[in-house]
């Protein structure tokens, strides 16, 4: 099995947000954003920022039907639980990734092969700050410009 880079794998969930929560990356707060921490992580800042309060109710209560009982209902946790995403689904989606300096022998969350949280943390930072700055009307005339002066000054 080929393990994805962090912007891979941040690709992967991002096309997943698209299809899920259109719009999504409007509602995270790039001052908060920490992917190893579940109630600021992606997920959990979709939860608590783009579903609205009165639906969020019902995604709990879906969600608690297949949750552990052990398990506190934060963002992260309960997005996982309602779309049965498995720890491999999350991992493949840059939602989940291994703790850097891990020291703990066979330890699943510690696999150095896998995108660490910090930089899964950049790269979904880095996305979405693409995806904003292309939601600016301006940005987004200067880029279709950019193209036509690059192609312009190649042919030449």
């Amino acid at each position: 099995m080929t393990t994805l880079t962090a912007e891979q794998a941040v690709q992967n969930g991002a096309a997943w947000l698209d299809l899920t929560y259109p719009g999504w990356y409007r509602s995270i707060d790039l001052s908060i954003l920490d992917v190893s921490r579940c109630n600021v992580c992606v997920l959990g800042q979709v939860y608590t920022g783009h579903i609205p309060a009165e639906e969020r109710n019902g995604v709990l209560a879906q969600a608690m039907v297949t949750m552990s009982p052990y398990v506190y209902p934060m963002g992260y946790t309960v997005l996982s639980a309602r779309h049965e995403l498995s720890a491999v689904e999350l991992r493949s989606m840059g939602f989940l990734g291994v703790v850097a300096d891990c020291e703990v022998p066979e330890c699943d969350n510690c696999d150095p092969g896998r995108p660490t949280y910090a930089e899964l943390t950049d790269a979904w930072t880095t996305l979405i700050i693409g995806r904003r700055l292309n939601d600016h009307p301006d940005v987004r005339m200067q880029h279709s410009t950019l193209g036509v002066a690059e192609r312009e000054r190649v042919a030449a």
